[in-house]
């Protein structure tokens, strides 16, 4: 049985996961171009991915706020990891000093992020919740939404539904191709009056 606590820890916990794989399979589905929406999808995919491994391998003593929530806090037998695999430190290092944070890291371009082993390692941890919890998890669970939005509909058809990769190609200011940089003064970019 779940307490109102556990019940508001394993709410978040799915939001973040249906975000995660949401904007994962949006983003499976866009070309690897230069673009302000498919840079802000990109950057959604990464923080909620960076909010679900710091939720399953932060230690409760070390969070890095008392109001955040990790794995320990669900109860049931869950405990954070001790050991991290690499791509998620990687992925975690990379969202601070690239997405989260401006740094000189930006300056060293990402050419990928590699989510199809980051996306595995998050749903191996998410299944461990399933069999923990068992029957406690509401049929109404966030992390169960489908992964689908009207909005594609109204931006238009891009790649094909079917193509699958292994990673995305890091765009915008934090990748390898984003905006120039302005050399000189820039007049205004709207609508003059």
């Amino acid at each position: 049985m779940l307490t109102e606590d556990h019940e508001a820890i394993l709410y978040h916990l799915g939001y973040e996961w249906w975000m995660f794989r949401s904007m994962y399979n949006f983003l499976m589905r866009l070309p690897d171009t230069d673009d302000p929406v498919r840079n802000a999808l990109l950057e959604s995919l990464v923080i909620h991915g960076r909010g679900l491994i710091d939720f399953f391998f932060c230690e409760a003593k070390k969070r890095d706020n008392k109001t955040d929530w990790v794995i320990d806090d669900l109860g049931h037998g869950l405990k954070h990891e001790t050991v991290i695999p690499a791509e998620l430190i990687d992925w975690r290092w990379h969202t601070n000093k690239r997405i989260a944070h401006i740094t000189s890291s930006r300056n060293d371009p990402l050419t990928e992020w590699k989510v199809a082993e980051v996306r595995r390692l998050l749903e191996e941890r998410i299944l461990c919740v399933r069999n923990a919890l068992k029957g406690d998890i509401p049929g109404d669970w966030p992390g169960d939404s489908p992964t689908t939005t009207n909005l594609i509909g109204i931006v238009g058809p891009t790649a094909s539904a079917e193509s699958r990769r292994d990673t995305i190609g890091a765009t915008g200011c934090a990748g390898k191709t984003g905006p120039t940089m302005p050399t000189g003064l820039i007049g205004p970019t709207g609508p003059t009056r």
